[in-house]
């Protein structure tokens, strides 16, 4: 049985506690499974100060999972000195969606 890939597209707008400073995501643009774990990662050279992030169903605009920011524990890397974990495995419809 093949299951469906619940597919995340990547939207991203700007913050005002981060507008001077220029933050990135990564997140896996192939899909994730149902019943996967699902995490992007956010890098940032500045603390990003909302914690809050959403995963939204784009046929319907609709806000369908509500999750916390998290900021990472792994030692700088590279150019970055901010990272945070945007975890949403417990989120497991099929669909195309974006955070």
């Amino acid at each position: 049985m093949i299951r469906y890939f619940l597919f995340i597209l990547l939207v991203l707008a700007g913050h005002s506690s981060i507008a001077q400073s220029s933050i990135y995501v990564r997140v896996n643009l192939a899909g994730y499974q149902n019943n996967d774990p699902k995490e992007a990662l956010v890098f940032s050279n500045a603390a990003i100060k909302r914690s809050a992030f959403y995963v939204v169903d784009d046929s319907t605009g609709q806000r369908v999972f509500k999750g916390v920011m998290q900021r990472s524990k792994a030692p700088r890397y590279g150019k970055f000195e901010f990272y945070y974990a945007l975890d949403f495995s417990v989120f497991n419809q099929s669909g195309r969606y974006h955070l």
